[in-house]
């Protein structure tokens, strides 16, 4: 049983757990009272109205509300706690050098960065997205989509050596990220102001992702399964350690996040991974200029995970040291 304040005095209660989404279509009614950083209004739930209690900031990673079904006066007529499951699934990737030695002048930034999707809406939407994306390009879906290959401008992206197929290129890929249901989060560590700040510096590559599962965690919370792209078996296993730890406790709250993580490989054409890899270059171009209007950090800047109150600094992007 719960005890909360209201109006009316106090009251037990046992919340009914919904996801957000499932409440209602509409939004009606005003806020009924703000206790510290808790929201509460009114919606129309199941056919009766609720009071919905929404806890916002890093614990409210589950995207679930406290649902108290009254009558039309008020009175509690149900509640007994059900945990509603949703999957949630991230796809990991990198961009830059995470050594501290011989720092590139041309490539300060190191970033790793999630494409962070509900199970049932990667596998009903973003899947179907991008393979359309890839028919309407080159007539299949085996093209992968990568950034240094399309950088290079060469084998199937050689069309891109003509400036006015450039332009179309980037226009649908960024209007794909600007209307994608992903959700992304990265983290990115400016390597000589992290080696100068630090007489011991943290490991780079460590560090970020430490970053990037907590925030993963705070959106998503527990049992997300973790895609990250393989860059060898050695590597992978440090990796696989490092998130072993950080899942099981090793993170500035002490939580058990309960990660499952796997490794593939970018020829294993995942769209996951390659939403993860288009959001990389302009994320970590946006840490090393904050006044960018480039259209392909705009696309991405929309679909960054925010707090509550719309903001995505520390929260889908944590830049460090800030």
């Amino acid at each position: 049983m719960g005890r909360h304040r209201s109006a009316a005095g106090i009251v037990d209660v046992r919340p009914l757990l919904l996801p957000l989404d499932q409440c209602a279509a509409a939004h009606r009614g005003r806020p009924i009272w703000r206790p510290g950083h808790t929201f509460v209004e009114r919606r129309y739930v199941a056919g009766r109205w609720a009071s919905i209690e929404q806890e916002h900031g890093r614990h409210n990673g589950l995207g679930m509300a406290h649902v108290y079904l009254r009558n039309g006066v008020g009175r509690i007529v149900a509640g007994s706690q059900v945990a509603l499951h949703m999957s949630w699934i991230a796809f990991i990737d990198e961009t830059g050098d995470h050594g501290l030695n011989n720092i590139d002048p041309g490539s300060p930034m190191f970033a790793v960065t999630a494409a962070v999707y509900r199970e049932t809406e990667y596998l009903d939407r973003e899947v179907a997205a991008i393979a359309k994306l890839k028919h309407s390009l080159w007539g299949h879906e085996g093209v992968i989509l990568r950034s240094y290959d399309i950088n290079q401008r060469a084998g199937p992206y050689s069309f891109l050596q003509v400036a006015e197929q450039r332009q179309a290129f980037f226009d649908i890929v960024t209007n794909a990220v600007r209307t994608s249901t992903v959700s992304f989060i990265s983290a990115v560590i400016d390597k000589p102001r992290h080696a100068a700040q630090y007489t011991d510096p943290a490991h780079v590559y460590h560090l970020a992702i430490q970053f990037l599962l907590e925030r993963i965690y705070m959106k998503a919370g527990k049992g997300v399964k973790l895609i990250i792209e393989s860059r060898g078996k050695k590597e992978d296993e440090e990796l696989a350690g490092w998130c072993e730890r950080i899942s099981s406790g090793g993170n500035y709250d002490r939580k058990q996040f309960e990660f499952e993580s796997c490794f593939v490989s970018k020829k294993m054409n995942i769209a996951g991974l390659q939403m993860a890899d288009l959001a990389c270059q302009p994320i970590t171009h946006y840490a090393a200029n904050r006044t960018t209007e480039r259209p392909d950090w705009l696309a991405v800047k929309s679909r960054l995970h925010t707090d509550w109150r719309g903001r995505f600094e520390g929260c889908g992007l944590k830049i460090f040291p800030s």
